[in-house]
């Protein structure tokens, strides 16, 4: 999972002990429970409502754009961050688009100009948050390092 040994909640970034799959009147639901521990070592449980396994209704009227709405549960089940699948999903209906000539010139300019920004700016987070975090880590091996002699 990621180089962690347990799973993140989407909801609340606690870590999660259990999925619970519910079946209500046909329809799944997905929560995720933790189990917490207070001061005086008390346990008691929180539940997160991470959604359905599918959006019956948004999907059907967003299915002529070629895109599909996923809950926090997906990005569980696919141990894939949910925002890295809905890009790759919309990235595809676009393609799916211009191949079949459904795009105009104008919307294709304007969608292009947009991800080129965005493209740009992730490279820039992503070199700056690489340095961020080899800075951390190199502090953490310091602290190892001093801690152990």
């Amino acid at each position: 999972m990621s180089g962690t040994a347990y799973r993140v909640c989407p909801r609340c970034g606690r870590p999660i002990d259990w999925l619970e799959r519910r079946v209500v009147n046909g329809h799944v639901y997905y929560y995720a429970w933790h189990i917490i521990v207070d001061k005086n070592g008390q346990k008691r449980r929180k539940k997160c409502y991470l959604g359905p396994e599918k959006y019956d209704y948004a999907n059907r009227v967003l299915a002529t754009a070629g895109i599909q709405v996923k809950s926090l549960a997906r990005q569980l089940i696919d141990d894939k961050p949910l925002i890295a699948s809905q890009l790759e999903e919309l990235a595809k209906a676009i393609e799916e688009k211009m191949a079949k000539a459904e795009i105009s010139a104008y919307t294709a300019q304007q969608l292009a100009d947009r991800l080129q920004g965005l493209a740009d700016r992730l490279r820039k987070y992503a070199e700056e948050r690489a340095k961020e975090e080899a800075r951390a880590k190199g502090k953490l091996e310091a602290h190892e390092t001093t801690s152990t002699q």
